[in-house]
């Protein structure tokens, strides 16, 4: 997946694998719009390569909620060496 970080700061990547461009209604995000965002309570994991911050749904796997294999992959490619 190639982002754009001077078209676009923030990006919403739905479980079927689409990227929407996804902007704050202010400067920054507020917590209620990071919680519409992952349809719960916000957990950061990690910073991408690209500098963008990835967050998840804290409860999706007690909610057994789909695994995103796009935002799974930029995961995997931001983690260090032990995690993959």
């Amino acid at each position: 997946m190639r982002l754009h970080p001077p078209d676009f700061l923030s990006y919403l990547i739905r479980t079927n694998g689409e990227c929407v461009a996804f902007m704050p209604a202010e400067k920054e995000f507020s917590i209620q719009q990071l919680r519409d965002a992952v349809a719960g309570a916000p957990e950061p994991i990690c910073f991408t390569r690209e500098g963008y911050a990835l967050f998840r749904d804290k409860d999706g796997e007690s909610k057994k909620l789909p695994v995103n294999p796009v935002a799974t992959a930029l995961w995997h490619e931001s983690a260090p060496d032990e995690k993959q």
